[in-house]
């Protein structure tokens, strides 16, 4: 029987829930956008990403919780900057450095056994960071490079964001060659029917980038 507990957004409330009971908040409508534990988010995430959110009227995301629209060109800036660990202040800088060593030695606990942030994160310990989103966004960093990026596919295939994801890591980070390989679609009697491989103009993209 489905849960709600087992939901994988359950981390974030539980974390949210945390931090209301230890300023002495009340817990009831933590979830809504008024709330001071929304506010806090809100105001963390305006710092993070460089983004004027004050104005904006938040969507709600499927984890039941204010989700603020963000360029995704401060997604990638937010996204380098976490990694390489550059720009923010020593108390929210050793937040960060918690939370992606966390990540790195437990990977499994973030996205579940066999899902590509997982496989990334076991594969670049201590250098690369990736992290889905909901229909078709995926971000990440290289802390030896100091970048980062953003990409939101239009039909929010995430097998789509996926395949472009591995293309960037393929393209800037060390020992990645063998990521590259082709993903072999098979119909119902496992005969290969098809593939999926970055395109042409994507490609391109990434050949006129310099590091």
């Amino acid at each position: 029987m489905k849960r709600r507990v087992a939901n994988n957004c359950s981390g974030k409330h539980i974390g949210m829930l945390a931090t209301a009971l230890h300023l002495g908040e009340a817990i009831e409508g933590y979830e809504l956008a008024h709330h001071q534990v929304q506010n806090r988010v809100r105001n963390a995430v305006a710092e993070v990403t460089n983004t004027r959110l004050s104005d904006i009227i938040p969507g709600i995301d499927r984890g039941s919780v204010p989700n603020w629209p963000i360029p995704l060109e401060n997604l990638a800036i937010a996204f380098a900057r976490i990694t390489a660990g550059q720009g923010f202040s020593p108390e929210r800088q050793n937040a960060f450095d918690r939370l992606l060593s966390a990540c790195w030695e437990q990977p499994e606990a973030m996205a579940g056994t066999k899902r590509f942030d997982t496989l990334m994160l076991q594969r670049f310990p201590g250098d690369i960071f990736v992290k889905g989103g909901a229909e078709g966004v995926y971000c990440g960093g290289f802390r030896k490079l100091g970048i980062g990026f953003a990409l939101k596919i239009d039909d929010g295939a995430q097998r789509a964001a996926e395949t472009v994801a591995q293309t960037i890591i393929t393209r800037f980070a060390d020992n990645a060659d063998n990521l590259s390989e082709p993903t072999i679609l098979r119909d119902a009697q496992g005969t290969a029917v098809g593939d999926i491989r970055p395109g042409a103009a994507l490609m391109n993209v990434l050949d006129r980038v310099a590091i």
